[in-house]
Parts: structure tokens; C-alpha cells; sequence
């Protein structure tokens, strides 16, 4: 559905949305290409969940679980180029710090929403 005349002018102006925008499509496509020829099997079944649950236009909350080294964050990073590379806004938000700094353009929580300690 096209947005309102006052909408897209809104959109247009909105220097959250112009930054969460302001990434080079071409190099995520480069590493999404990259990153998906890795994943292994269940990564994979993962990552097709999210996208068939994007493409067919419905909502979802996904959990990625797993012990350090399974790969999580390499699967968040393919899902994020992933939507990146078609001009889509990704949050990458995490709970911490230091796992904010493994997401491309991560934020934690707190900082992203201004959730107060």
C-alpha cells in the first residue's frame, strides 16, 4: 500500500530512518552471498524459517539458542545482510555490550530504546 502524501514526507525527513537506510546494498549483498554458502544444516532451516515467515508477509519472534561457538551471532549476521541488501530497516539490538559489538551496527537494548537502568 503507498504511503500518504504526509507519511512519505515524514519518512523521507526522519533521520532515525535515514540512518537505519544509510548502508552500501551492494556490499551486504557481497557478504550475505558470502555468509549463506556456510551455514550448515541447521543454521540453514533457521535462516528459512525467518525468510519464508518475511516473504509471506506474517510476523514472527524468532529465539536463536545455542552455547557459544554454534554459530549464532554468523546466522543473526547472515539474516541481517540478508534484509539489508534489499534496503529493509534491521534493529540489531542484544542485551549486552559485548554481544552488540558482534551484530553489525549493534546497539544493546537500553541504548537503542532509551530503556532507563
Amino acid at each position: 500500500m503507498p504511503l500518504s502524501s504526509i507519511e512519505a514526507a515524514v519518512y523521507a525527513t526522519n533521520r532515525l530512518i535515514i540512518d537505519e537506510l544509510d548502508f552500501d546494498t551492494t556490499l551486504e549483498t557481497s557478504k550475505f552471498e558470502s555468509f549463506i554458502r556456510d551455514l550448515n544444516s541447521d543454521q540453514y532451516h533457521a535462516y528459512r524459517s525467518a525468510l519464508d515467515t518475511h516473504n509471506r508477509g506474517e510476523r514472527g519472534l524468532f529465539f536463536i539458542y545455542g552455547s557459544g561457538g554454534m554459530g549464532n551471532t554468523y546466522l543473526w549476521n547472515t539474516l541481517i545482510s540478508k534484509f539489508r541488501s534489499e534496503k529493509h530497516i534491521v534493529l540489531a539490538v542484544a542485551s549486552s555490550g559485548i554481544a552488540s559489538l558482534l551484530l553489525p551496527r549493534g546497539k544493546t537494548s537500553r541504548s537503542m530504546f532509551k530503556i532507563p537502568l
